[in-house]
């Protein structure tokens, strides 16, 4: 079973609701060996194409979030120079605005996780690409 480790780094206070809020996003490899993966690491939506990751988003009850108004996207699946191989030990980071993905209007303390894919079933992948949905640790973050 391939290993890679999934980080969600959010900034800890100043975040102000309808605001940006970057989020970094580490990809690690722990294990003895490479992994391939896709490092093109393209924010989407769960049920939509085309994307590398997406989030899931918690309110303070810990009710999922659901995303009023989805950005309408159109990118090509990735190509053969995408999937690369990332080392032992290594690590590679992306950042997005969660705040242009999800619309976070009001203040409040949400809880964060971060999905990651590199075997997108429609995409043409070589036959070695990291397998399944790899998940961060929930992150939690206040706007105020």
């Amino acid at each position: 079973m391939t290993d890679i480790t999934v980080t969600a780094l959010v900034p800890e206070g100043g975040l102000h609701a309808g605001n940006p809020v970057w989020v970094t996003v580490t990809l690690a490899n722990p294990s003895p060996t490479p992994i391939r993966i896709n490092k093109r690491m393209a924010v989407g939506y769960k049920d939509h194409l085309s994307r590398e990751i997406f989030i899931t988003l918690r309110d303070d009850a810990g009710n999922e979030i659901p995303c009023p108004a989805p950005v309408d996207y159109d990118r090509n699946f990735s190509g053969p120079e995408d999937y690369v191989l990332l080392p032992p030990g290594r690590s590679l980071s992306t950042r997005f605005d969660l705040n242009a993905w999800h619309s976070l209007d009001r203040p409040g303390t949400y809880s964060l996780e971060v999905h990651y894919q590199a075997d997108e079933p429609l995409a043409r992948k070589p036959r070695d690409v990291a397998t399944g949905v790899f998940n961060s640790p929930p992150v939690s973050f206040t706007l105020a």
